[in-house]
């Protein structure tokens, strides 16, 4: 388990990365305009990560049963974070159409087998929250603050999520959820 002091540097780490991530992202937005992948916003995660000195820490992508990213810690192969994103910039890409894969990525991290934290992170246009669900209009429209919970159904679960994060401006915005962990089953006594 990760202790209060480790959980507020995590915390830090996490808050740290998606706020100087704005920028990067921004001259993406410049450049290459609604032609953004996935893998362009995970690039910069990991420029923005590396903008700070994180003596044991390291950014992995595509790790632990196909998650996006991770922090882990170096040299070893344990995670500390889990992150599932989810990128709506080009013409094709409607959050709103897409729910039932934002669903599947929320139940991954819900029944993920390490007690690493989780995080389900949401790039988009700014425009695109208004048409999403609750969870996510109200956190990409600063209605609610920031710790509010939501219950989603997840595939076959109820799932907890606590709006953590939120980066919003003219153009786009980057909204984080922690994702609680499925409880494990308590053994029966025989």
């Amino acid at each position: 388990m990760i202790d209060d002091m480790a959980a507020t540097l995590l915390q830090q780490v996490h808050r740290d990365m998606l706020k100087d991530a704005v920028p990067l992202i921004q001259n993406l937005r410049k450049t290459q305009v609604d032609n953004i992948s996935e893998d362009d916003i995970r690039e910069q995660f990991r420029e923005a990560f590396d903008k700070h000195p994180h003596r044991n820490l390291e950014y992995v992508q595509e790790c632990f049963g196909r998650s996006d990213m991770a922090i882990q810690e170096k040299d070893k192969n344990n995670p500390l974070i889990l992150y599932e994103l989810k990128t709506y910039f080009k013409p094709n890409e409607i959050p709103h159409l897409n729910i039932g894969a934002i669903m599947k990525d929320v139940y991954k991290l819900y029944t993920r087998k390490s007690n690493a934290k989780a995080y389900f992170i949401i790039v988009c246009k700014r425009n695109l929250v208004n048409t999403c669900p609750d969870f996510i209009k109200e956190t990409g429209t600063n209605s609610v603050g920031l710790n509010k919970k939501y219950t989603v159904r997840a595939i076959l679960y109820d799932v907890t999520i606590t709006a953590k994060h939120r980066e919003v401006n003219n153009d786009f915005v980057i909204l984080s959820w922690e994702v609680e962990k499925k409880p494990i089953p308590k053994k029966k006594k025989k």
